[in-house]
């Protein structure tokens, strides 16, 4: 008798009830469900040397996780210069295609006069833009005037290239937006 009484108290080990909170006894092997006496909800035991375990392989894992994260960043950065390289290239300006003007459109000779067209359409200033109109510093481009571009980057105006009427040569600066390949 007093053999079983010294083997069930090997076997059992007293614990905290997470509900009501009371010391109670607990079977110590593992996996065992079994009731709380004081409040009656179910309770399942556990083997801690497996809960330690894990504390163990997750100091391990930041490492693992580390890495995850440079080779995903690594491959975010290589498809963006992927994309950016692509779209900068087919956005190019193609100097043997021919375009059309999309709408009708009073161009700049120049650079000095298209900033001036855009001061003066910044400021409101309805005067100086027909002043520049009026004194030919502009070409005036109709809805479908077919176009080649003769230089596809206009220093200060990225948007815009100087584009040459096929019909009489005209040379002036063309927006981006109002062109259309051919």
């Amino acid at each position: 008798m007093e053999n079983n009484n010294e083997i069930k108290k090997i076997d059992s080990s007293m614990v905290e009830c997470p509900f009501c909170k009371n010391v109670i006894e607990a079977p110590s092997k593992p996996d065992v469900i079994f009731k709380c006496p004081k409040c009656h909800k179910e309770l399942i035991t556990y083997d801690k040397r497996k809960e330690s375990q894990p504390k163990a392989v997750v100091a391990e894992n930041p490492k693992k996780t580390k890495q995850k994260k440079q080779i995903f960043i690594c491959i975010c950065i290589a498809i963006f210069i992927a994309l950016f390289s692509y779209f900068s290239h087919t956005d190019g300006a193609d100097m043997q295609a021919i375009y059309t003007v999309t709408k009708e459109y009073d161009a700049a000779i120049n650079v000095e006069v298209e900033k001036a067209l855009v001061k003066a359409s910044v400021d409101g200033d309805k005067m100086k833009i027909l002043e520049i109109i009026g004194n030919k510093q502009t070409i005036h481009f109709y809805k479908g005037d077919q176009v080649k571009i003769v230089r596809d980057v206009v220093q200060g105006f990225p948007d815009c290239y100087r584009v040459e009427r096929l019909s009489d040569g005209a040379s002036a600066l063309m927006p981006k937006k109002h062109l259309v390949k051919e």
